[in-house]
């Protein structure tokens, strides 16, 4: 099977780790901090290649 086929499946369970940086609002003034965070994602047999996940409100504050 061709490894960039749309139908391509897991056929095991991982986890794979993100750090990930967003940026915060500080409250009172005009100014914005960066945080790091760590985000685990737990895949699941079965899911197909190119499957997308959100994590909500874990984008940039605004």
């Amino acid at each position: 099977m061709d490894d960039n086929s749309s139908t391509t499946t897991l056929t095991r369970q991982c986890n794979f780790d993100f750090l990930i940086m967003h940026v915060v609002p500080i409250q009172g003034i005009k100014s914005v901090v960066q945080e790091e965070e760590l985000l685990t994602i737990n895949v699941q047999p079965g899911w197909k290649k190119g499957t997308k996940i959100k994590f909500e409100g874990k984008g940039n504050e605004t």
